[in-house]
């Protein structure tokens, strides 16, 4: 798992920090096309080895039965929407 997240990571972040120097060289629209095609890719095989593997191992943690959680993750996520615009 750790090696798919450094990979995505390289993929994603390295294509978006050499942007600039590939559109002046490629055009704008191929290389959102070639960053597309390599982007996405990697995702779905990091999201699909996650789900398919996420009960691997154990458990460290399980909170499902502690009584207020459910409500505390839905705070959480609203604050982080406003947080995040």
């Amino acid at each position: 798992m750790f090696v798919l997240l450094l990979l995505f990571a390289i993929i994603h972040s390295g294509g978006a920090a050499i942007r600039p120097r590939a559109e002046s060289l490629i055009g704008a629209r191929a290389w959102r096309l070639i960053f597309a095609l390599a982007s996405i890719p990697s995702a779905v095989v990091l999201i699909a080895y996650f789900l398919s593997h996420r009960y691997d191992g154990i458990r460290l943690w399980n909170l499902q039965g502690v009584p207020g959680m459910v409500p505390f993750v839905w705070i959480l996520t609203c604050i982080s929407f406003f947080l995040y615009s």
